[in-house]
């Protein structure tokens, strides 16, 4: 059985609230029309907004990643383990990074395809 600290369980509340509070504050509406059914163009915005916030958390880790396996680079002293372990680590930063871009990119060709107007 895993055991969770209640530090873990209030980090994850908080990051949960952070993360989906735009959505929920989203679900009443356009701003000024708390009455009024959601329009396409909303959908694509909220999109949008939902894209661009992932985008500025993804690569802020992603930095604090880089840096991690750098510094872990740096002080391995030779020690082979310590070094293969930053290496490692760095190698799956860069992945991180090239997951991020292309989910992205592929949210914004979404967003392209879903906001022209094909008639």
């Amino acid at each position: 059985m895993i055991k969770i600290s209640k530090l873990k369980i209030a980090f994850i509340v908080v990051m949960s609230t952070a993360l989906f509070l735009p959505v929920f504050s989203a679900c009443a509406g356009p701003p000024g029309f708390p009455n009024e059914a959601w329009t396409p163009q909303d959908v694509i915005d909220l999109m949008g907004l939902i894209r661009n916030f992932f985008l500025i958390v993804g690569v802020i880790s992603m930095a604090v990643f880089i840096i991690w396996a750098g510094m872990s680079y740096l002080t391995s002293g030779g020690n082979e383990q310590k070094l293969k372990d930053a290496k490692k680590r760095l190698l799956w930063s860069l992945v991180g990074v090239a997951i991020i871009l292309s989910t992205y990119a592929i949210i914004s060709t979404i967003r392209v395809f879903l906001s022209k107007d094909w008639l």
